[in-house]
């Protein structure tokens, strides 16, 4: 079974979410993207977020930064937009004052190569104050919560086919509370990857 790595998305809900994600390992040039949030996992009818390739950064959608070589191997980054309409517009669930969290997954289809699941986990639209205005005042007493974490650079990997992938996730990932990396940046070097198995997040193989 193909295996793909774990990690939560999300961030406040009145504000767009910008996030970057590198693909230590392989060489995105010229795949296409593709990133639903759901309910949960296999709810049918429409996404409430639906993702597909873009080319700018200021559209909605997921994108191929660039692709760096670290120490001979090549790093994909590869850019998310998520709205703010589009994040404020998501369901609330939960009591007042929780957060919502939904399920989310990217599918990646490399130039020549197969469509496949290479990421997902939880999707997490923080509560937050400031631009709430339009929040229903109603607690509506269903939901679910996270166990897993929103990390500033979380690491995992995890195979397609033979090639062992790599990858670190910044921008719009604090955990609560917390400052994020700024979009683009990580403090995660391809050396730390490679040499930090205990930072890894949890697989699914």
């Amino acid at each position: 079974m193909q295996g793909y790595a774990v990690a939560a998305l999300g961030g406040p809900r009145w504000q767009a979410l910008a996030t970057t994600i590198r693909f230590a390992g392989v060489d995105l040039t010229g795949a296409e993207f593709r990133l639903q949030v759901r309910l949960l996992p296999n709810t049918p009818g429409g996404a409430l977020v639906d993702l597909a390739t873009v080319a700018s950064a200021a559209a909605e959608g997921v994108r191929l930064i660039g692709v760096e070589m670290i120490d001979g191997n090549p790093v994909s980054m590869v850019g998310i937009r998520i709205n703010e309409t589009t994040m404020e517009g998501l369901p609330f669930t939960g009591e007042l004052g929780d957060d919502s969290v939904f399920a989310w997954d990217m599918q990646v289809t490399p130039a020549g190569g197969l469509k496949a699941k290479w990421i997902g986990g939880d999707f997490i639209v923080e509560a937050a104050v400031t631009g709430a205005e339009s929040a229903p005042a109603l607690s509506f007493g269903y939901g679910r919560s996270s166990s897993q974490s929103r990390l500033r650079a979380g690491i995992s990997s995890f195979a397609v086919s033979t090639v062992i992938i790599a990858v670190a996730i910044t921008g719009g990932q604090g955990p609560r509370g917390e400052a994020s990396g700024p979009l683009g940046a990580s403090s995660v070097g391809a050396a730390e990857i490679v040499s930090n198995p205990a930072d890894l997040v949890p697989l699914r193989a």
